[in-house]
């Protein structure tokens, strides 16, 4: 292998012309990502066939140079691989590549030196297949495998001789040899990973025991030996038309490891032509990519020779045309009610094929599907309707049309209860026209005039029903059960709005045990409370707030003040203005009905309005 002597000589303008002239007339041609010919990166195959039919061309160029060692003397290398692809099948690819070698000495002020040979011709077959794929994730894994051989044509004696004389190894005579790779692909949305791990079988020597003299008394070749050669590389799409690339490529033999990484850019064009940049670094120190050689020591030279730089273009075309489609036909019709003839958006189905659901237009009613001719089932159905299913034949080139007509399946008998009662009013017991509201569907009634009497059919449930009528405080019943087919009965007396001095208990009003934390379902009542002020700006009013008498004295006390205060934090935070409401806890200090009963007890725990100024 090579060891590197550093040292720093700068390009001359010459150098950089070459290196220009080189890229320019690789650009004129047309290349493909993988320069073997087939799908891929710079050195990595897909596994991942070109579509069936298509044709690909493309050329790959390659360049590196090497500054001579205490000279002002500069040796320029490049490859030049031209392909033809082409994809007779699906799953299956040719392809032919050939490989031409650039060799030049620049010295200041002598003549210059330059060799173009062509060095081999490459059969590649691959094969691969997709495992698994997902469109809707974009998520996918292919498998592969490829098989090429390289077949060596030497350049003549003279022209590798005289390359010879100016530091670089010279060409053995070698024997055709082959290798394979095994192809693995995973693709992640916009990225894409490539996998590949084979063998190359050693390119023996023509003549072993006859190596040109030229060669022989320069630098001694190290024996072919066989290469295990795999390689990883990564493809993001960054942009549309524009992919980032990166790859890592090595060999290994029982003589020496070889490795490098090469990053670049891949733009793809709309006309279908590809262009990739980048560049191979080699990752050992006793490796370049500059096959020359120091005549003291036979040392190769320097470090810059590390680097080599990519350009490639390719085209890839569907010159060759694809087996014809297979045959259509067409079946088309409208999708309608039976009865009244109106269009319907109904989904059709085929039981027994490969062929996707389609839906109706939901305005005409009209469907049409291509299909190859055959029999198939067609399954119609459409929400609120009974389905249908029929076969159709249907014959190359022709329209079948079949409609269908859906009958509405019957309507499910609806569950209804009935709620009814009579409002009156509380003092005199006179019929009111009072508005009876359900609260949780918004469902509204208004109640007799002359009789009082309300009536009303609701689906079964649990509902709390409203009385208002004007002059009178709003009344509210959470928890009114109706069930299918029986009749509720609830009635309402209503009180005359507030006056100075009247007392109202606010009924319905629920708290946590032990605590002065308002519960959900208090909030009709309070907001009935809440709307009876707001009819009444004027009133100011005691929130007096009760218990009954388990418990301590100075402990009921503290509750009923505090539940208090949380009605009269209800209605502030609801637009009443604080010095309208006192709140006050009497304990169980005025009850209104006997301890000594359950009933009772629930009667003493209230909360009550009583108005201190209308």
């Amino acid at each position: 292998m090579k060891t590197k002597n550093k040292k720093e000589v700068k390009m001359s303008k010459k150098h950089i012309l070459l290196l220009l002239m080189f890229l320019l007339v690789s650009s004129t041609l047309l290349s493909h990502p993988m320069f073997y010919g087939t799908e891929g990166l710079y050195h990595t195959y897909s596994a991942k066939p070109t579509e069936m039919g298509y044709l690909t061309f493309g050329l790959h160029g390659n360049y590196a140079y090497a500054d001579e060692a205490n000279s002002d003397s500069v040796r320029h290398f490049g490859n030049i691989n031209t392909f033809l692809g082409y994809a007779p099948f699906n799953y299956f690819e040719l392809a032919l590549n050939t490989h031409v070698q650039m060799r030049s000495y620049i010295r200041t002020n002598t003549g210059d030196v330059y060799n173009f040979a062509f060095k081999s011709l490459r059969p590649v077959v691959k094969i691969g297949f997709t495992v698994f794929k997902d469109p809707a994730n974009q998520v996918g894994f292919n498998l592969g495998t490829v098989g090429f051989v390289n077949i060596p044509w030497e350049p003549t004696a003279t022209s590798d001789s005289e390359m010879v004389d100016k530091g670089y190894i010279g060409s053995i005579p070698r024997n055709p040899n082959f290798g394979g790779l095994f192809l693995v692909d995973m693709e992640f949305n916009v990225m894409k990973i490539h996998v590949n791990v084979g063998y190359e079988k050693a390119a023996s020597f023509k003549n072993p025991n006859d190596i040109p003299s030229y060669i022989a008394n320069t630098f001694e070749p190290p024996e072919p030996d066989n290469l295990f050669i795999w390689g990883a590389s990564l493809e993001i799409l960054t942009a549309p038309g524009m992919k980032l690339l990166f790859e890592t490529v090595g060999k290994h033999s029982e003589i020496a490891d070889t490795m490098w990484i090469t990053p670049g850019i891949r733009f793809i064009t709309p006309g279908g032509v590809t262009i990739d940049l980048g560049g191979d670094y080699a990752m050992y120190s006793d490796m370049d990519f500059v096959p020359d050689y120091d005549s003291t020591n036979h040392a190769f030279i320097n470090s810059k020779s590390r680097w080599r730089a990519w350009l490639g273009i390719t085209t890839t075309t569907a010159i060759f045309a694809k087996p014809p489609p297979p045959p259509k036909a067409t079946i088309a019709g409208k999708v309608s009610d039976k009865e009244t003839g109106e269009a319907l958006s109904a989904t059709i189905s085929f039981p027994g094929s490969d062929l996707k659901s389609i839906t109706s237009d939901p305005e005409t009613g009209l469907y049409k599907i291509e299909v190859t001719p055959g029999l198939y089932r067609f399954h119609v159905s459409a929400e609120g309707y009974r389905w249908i299913e029929t076969p159709i034949r249907v014959v190359k080139g022709q329209t079948e049309v079949k409609d269908f007509t859906l009958k509405k399946k019957p309507e499910p008998e609806e569950k209804k209860g009935i709620l009814t009662g009579k409002v009156a009013s509380a003092k005199e017991k006179k019929p009111i026209a009072a508005n009876i509201t359900i609260v949780e569907i918004n469902k509204k009634t208004v109640a007799d005039a002359s009789t009082g009497v309300y009536r009303m059919e609701l689906p079964p449930g649990t509902y709390t029903v409203k009385a208002e009528a004007d002059k009178y405080v709003i009344d509210a019943k959470p928890g009114v059960v109706v069930n299918d087919k029986e009749t509720t009965i609830q009635n309402f007396e209503l009180s005359e709005k507030i006056v100075k001095g009247q007392v109202i208990t606010l009924r319905g009003i629920y708290f946590d045990s032990g605590k002065a934390t308002i519960r959900p379902e208090s909030y009709p009542v309070l907001d009935d409370a809440l709307r009876v002020l707001q009819a009444n700006p004027n009133v100011i009013v005691e929130i007096a707030g009760h218990t009954d008498s388990v418990g301590g004295d100075a402990y009921n006390l503290r509750l009923s003040d505090a539940r208090a205060n949380s009605v009269r934090t209800y209605l502030i935070t609801r637009g009443i203005a604080a010095s309208r409401l006192i709140a006050r806890g009497y304990g169980e200090t005025m009850p209104i009905a006997s301890n000594g009963t359950r009933d009772g007890r629930q009667m003493n725990r209230r909360i009550e309005f009583r108005v201190l100024s209308d």
